[in-house]
């Protein structure tokens, strides 16, 4: 009798397994197709940002379609997959920039017209405006102005204060390629959170500040390099990371696969919500899905008490009490060094 039950439950294991691969499979050649429909001349750009949007949805649903079978996939199986979806990601982003359309440059044009203005008289009231003008334009502000961000979707920002836009019910966000920035939730946060978010992407993202806003599902992270990260969400996944500092409230064992040297800490308190608190967080404990020995992973850590930034450090933030340029802010927290 013991044996026959073994051997059912061999046999259920093995059915789970080969039901799961059919699906991936299905999934992959979909997702494929939808990938290769980038280029087409028919899709303008408003289409064109739907299906990416809707491409990187399925890699990030692909993603937690693994981790939940996790329980009956072996190591090399998850492995497998994760290498799949990895290779979806990088042809999604080879897409997305050949679909770009080409940046005109008009560097000669710009200079001959300015040439060409030199040489007209002007008279001394246009002299005198000018100088004003060119003088107020000089001037730096005391404070950076914030505005929020109108896309789901933010791409390409260098040395940028960028503010998320305020949520609205089941949405979703992808940010990517983002260096030497600052990433803040939109203005009502973080102590009204009306509608968190459902899922975030973050994907090429390095020397930056990254505070989220409340996400109520998912976060799926490739590539963020020398950041610091402030998120809650219920499903941490970061792929292919390094050196980033987390400080996190999550509902779900966290996941990181591929990465070195990410640190963990708690989320700050001026960044919690009274129903926060009444949660389990789960931020010290750690799946590594690229590490499958017996001994701690070396991958990953918990950050010190005393390495942690103080409360009023994230308050200030949070208030926008931010040093004046994005470069200054950066090294106030040590993701920039002084040169």
């Amino acid at each position: 009798m013991e044996n026959a039950t073994t051997n059912a439950s061999a046999e259920s294991e093995a059915t789970l397994k080969e039901r799961f691969y059919r699906q991936f499979q299905n999934e992959v050649n979909a997702l494929e197709k939808q990938i290769e429909g980038l280029g087409t001349n028919a899709l303008t750009g408003a289409d064109r940002n739907a299906s990416i949007e809707n491409c990187l949805a399925g890699i990030d649903r692909l993603s937690h379609e693994v981790k939940d079978a996790s329980s009956y996939l072996p190591a090399y199986d998850r492995r497998a997959y994760s290498n799949s979806i990895k290779t979806l990601s990088d042809k999604l982003e080879r897409s997305r920039k050949e679909a770009e359309p080409p940046k005109k440059f008009r560097f000669k044009s710009a200079r001959i017209a300015q040439a060409a203005t030199s040489t007209v008289p002007r008279s001394a009231a246009e002299e005198s405006q000018s100088t004003v003008e060119s003088s107020s334009q000089q001037t730096p502000t005391s404070q950076p102005t914030f505005k929020e961000e109108q896309s789901a979707t933010i791409f390409h920002r260098n040395n940028a204060y960028i503010t998320l836009p305020t949520t609205s019910g089941n949405s979703s966000r992808t940010i990517a390629n983002i260096t030497n920035s600052i990433i803040l939730p939109p203005l009502s946060e973080p102590q009204t959170v009306a509608s968190p978010l459902a899922s975030l992407i973050l994907k090429d993202i390095s020397t930056s500040l990254i505070i989220l806003p409340q996400i109520d599902g998912p976060i799926h992270m490739t590539n963020i390099t020398s950041s610091i990260l402030v998120a809650s969400c219920r499903q941490f996944r970061m792929h292919a990371s390094r050196d980033v500092q987390v400080y996190l409230h999550c509902g779900s064992r966290p996941i990181i696969e591929d990465c070195e040297g990410v640190r963990f800490a708690p989320l700050p308190e001026c960044f919690t919500t009274p129903e926060m608190r009444t949660r389990l967080n789960r931020w010290d404990q750690i799946d590594d899905f690229g590490w499958l020995k017996a001994e701690p992973s070396p991958h990953f850590s918990v950050l010190g008490e005393h390495e942690r930034f103080p409360e009023q450090a994230w308050r200030d933030v949070a208030e926008r009490k931010v040093e004046k340029t994005v470069e200054d802010a950066l090294k106030a927290f040590g993701i920039l060094k002084d040169s």
